[in-house]
């Protein structure tokens, strides 16, 4: 297979990660629409969070967000999301790609 060929495999996850992300983003819509400040509070975190965690700066935008839609997947309230959270999550995801600085 040539370097530019993808794999039927690929070919799938790449597009189940299209889906997941976009029914994300429409969640993400609907609670951006349901927030009330009087009422609630919304704790944001963003793919920096991620990138400037020691270590995990050598991952892509899309590979920060793949963490950042695991720690929301796998959200526990009672522990809550944290930096620790964020650098178990990138290790199990992408363990290989750490750069020791």
């Amino acid at each position: 297979m040539a370097c530019n060929e993808m794999s039927e495999d690929m070919r799938v996850r790449m597009e189940e990660k299209k889906r997941l992300r976009k029914a994300q983003a429409e969640s993400r819509r609907y609670d951006r629409e349901r927030y009330d400040p009087e009422r609630q509070i919304m704790i944001i975190w963003g793919i920096d969070d991620v990138k400037l965690q020691e270590g995990w700066g050598c991952l892509s935008d899309a590979q920060a967000m793949d963490v950042l839609m695991e720690a929301q997947r796998t959200h526990d309230a009672s522990e809550g999301i944290h930096h620790e959270t964020l650098t178990c999550i990138a290790e199990a995801m992408y363990g290989e790609l750490k750069t020791e600085e």
